[in-house]
């Protein structure tokens, strides 16, 4: 800001402003401030009504744009749900419309549309019934978008593989999306159901190729609860075995205490024993009963012993604290 320099992209180092179309993600509530901060340092105004035809399409999706009326008026429009097939429908929308000459309300209308899109301006808050409704030919309801292809889809995505260490500097590998678990507490539980997995031999291949791509010797299986994969026993003995020797070690972000046995703790060390991660979220058994955390005492008891007995001497255990009902003993 201070020295009058746009914000650019990182590969060709292009101002945001010249882009067609800039994507957001709202992972958590926090990051609002953000939003507004990368729209002012690129120049663009901060709210879709004061942009012109030569502005770019502000798009935003991910977990937050589930509840989307406390961003609205920053976005032009919003992807309600999983993004891989409606995030090409909506760019393909904007570049066909653009390359015709169409006028930005003509692009907002046409993206209204694109199934799961909300597009903010073409709704407006109808007093009586105390709630949105269309002006015009928008839907009455924005559904969101499940990306029926999940399983059989290719778990191994081409990566930038950073020249500086980062926070997760590891190869990620999806392996199952949605949980059947209905923590209370839980949005992603929530909002990517229904749950689908990826078969052993499409996440085992993946893993194979990501590591001869990039060169990581770490691999982490990404899902909301790795260890409910029907599968997860097959695929961890088959990835130690296949990687054994080499240094590649694989880990599962956190693990379920009511499926962590002896069996399960040796199968995720493999070669390497780091840390292990646990989450009770809550001091007391009547705690986590009010928030549909279906773990007890005994679970974690029985999960320490089991990673100890398979030489680990560290675990991490993340608790919630100002749960609702909770007090201060």
């Amino acid at each position: 800001r201070a020295a009058d320099v746009p914000l650019f992209s990182l590969e060709s180092t292009t101002p945001l402003a010249e882009f067609d179309v800039i994507g957001i993600t709202l992972p958590h509530e926090l990051c609002a401030t953000n939003v507004l901060e990368v729209l002012s340092l690129s120049g663009i105004p901060l709210f879709s009504g004061d942009r012109s035809d030569a502005d770019p399409i502000i798009l935003g999706g991910g977990p937050c744009a589930f509840n989307p009326e406390p961003y609205s008026r920053a976005f032009d429009a919003l992807l309600i749900g999983e993004g891989e097939d409606s995030l090409p429908e909506a760019l393909r929308c904007v570049r066909s419309l653009r390359e015709k000459g169409a006028s930005r309300q003509d692009i907002l209308e046409a993206l209204g549309q694109v199934e799961g899109t909300y597009v903010p301006s073409l709704y407006e808050m109808d007093g009586e019934v105390d709630r949105l409704v269309p002006k015009g030919a928008a839907p009455q309801r924005v559904r969101k978008r499940i990306f029926d292809g999940f399983a059989d889809s290719d778990a191994w995505e081409p990566m930038v593989v950073p020249f500086v260490e980062c926070v997760h500097d590891r190869l990620n590998v999806e392996v199952l999306r949605g949980c059947s678990r209905g923590c209370r507490f839980c949005q992603a539980g929530m909002i990517y159901r229904p749950v689908r997995e990826r078969s052993a031999d499409n996440i085992i291949s993946a893993v194979e190729r990501g590591i001869a791509e990039t060169g990581y010797e770490e691999v982490s299986l990404t899902s909301l609860s790795t260890t409910d994969h029907s599968q997860i026993s097959s695929i961890l003995s088959r990835l130690n075995d296949r990687f054994e020797g080499t240094g590649v070690r694989l880990s599962i972000p956190s693990q379920r205490l009511d499926s962590f046995g002896v069996s399960m703790a040796g199968l995720v060390a493999g070669q390497k024993r780091g840390g292990l991660t646990f989450a009770p979220e809550a001091g007391t058994q009547r705690l986590r009963d009010v928030i549909n955390k279906n773990v007890t005492e005994q679970d974690l008891m029985s999960a320490v012993d089991a990673a100890l007995e398979a030489g680990w001497q560290r675990v991490k255990l993340f608790f919630m604290v100002g749960l609702p009902t909770e007090t201060d003993e």
